[in-house]
């Protein structure tokens, strides 16, 4: 391959990385939920055992949702009982057995809200009962996305802060602005279990950080870092041992982004 060529196969993460086709991407997916019902303290967390076994009821080849709410507790930020955390997952298979969305999202939820709360605005007061009832605030959101690499202003991966909850509107405020899109912040590729993973290590929740140096949570990790996150970072560590090809390429923010976006420089 000459330098012209190569040039253009490494231009973008998009052109390079092979991302795991819809069938397999739901297959792990699947194994994923299986493997989660016969963890103990799942077993013992009914709301999230049942909206697992709802999951793994409605996955096909078109995709699947996922959704659950977990508490979490003895936190000196929120107190025992005051706050929540969120997550979901929507994956969707367009025709030709295309992506047409792979999002998880994350949100805090903080209960037993008044008044008092300083950090929300006044001009959102109005919007704040339910039934008489002050409503639970959501005062963090995030979610993780994946990006065919078609779009030119996506980078293939991204974190992005905000967006609309949609399963938690009704019953919550929430005073972000949900139509921001920017920034979209790259980062590695999730799935289901990392992002439960990531969340476990965060927060005190009801299944304890515990369980993440139990070796049947830990097999399930390495299945999805075997298969989502391996791939990526050997690419990443080829980006910067490339050296003859880096002044034509991208900045390394940038070779995250959509194929169209090969004018970054």
């Amino acid at each position: 391959m000459n330098l012209e060529s190569e040039s253009k196969s490494n231009m973008n993460l998009s052109n390079s990385f092979d991302f795991p086709k819809p069938d397999d991407f739901l297959k792990l997916e699947h194994e994923t939920l299986k493997k989660m019902l016969g963890i103990r303290e799942i077993q013992f967390c009914y709301p999230l055992f049942q909206s697992i076994q709802q999951a793994i009821g409605m996955l096909n080849s078109r995709g699947y949702n996922f959704f659950c709410i977990l508490n979490i507790k003895n936190d000196p930020n929120f107190g025992e009982g005051k706050a929540e955390i969120s997550i979901g997952a929507k994956v969707t298979i367009g025709q030709n057995n295309k992506y047409k969305s792979v999002s998880y999202s994350t949100s805090l939820i903080l209960k037993n809200r008044t008044y008092n709360d300083t950090d929300c605005h006044g001009h959102c007061f109005k919007n704040q009962r339910l039934n008489g009832v002050v409503k639970p605030r959501i005062v963090r959101r995030f979610h993780f996305d994946y990006d065919t690499g078609d779009l030119e202003d996506h980078p293939m991966f991204h974190l992005h802060y905000g967006g609309a909850p949609e399963d938690l509107l009704e019953k919550n405020h929430y005073c972000l602005l949900a139509k921001l899109a920017c920034p979209r912040i790259f980062f590695p590729p999730m799935n289901l279990a990392l992002v439960f993973d990531l969340i476990i290590g965060e927060y005190n929740t009801v299944l304890g950080k515990g369980l993440l140096s139990k070796g049947d949570w830990k097999k399930i990790i390495r299945a999805s870092e075997d298969i989502i996150l391996k791939p990526y970072f050997k690419l990443c560590h080829e980006y910067f041992e490339k050296k003859g090809t880096r002044m034509i390429r991208p900045s390394f923010v940038h070779w995250h982004y959509g194929k169209k976006s090969c004018s970054r420089k």
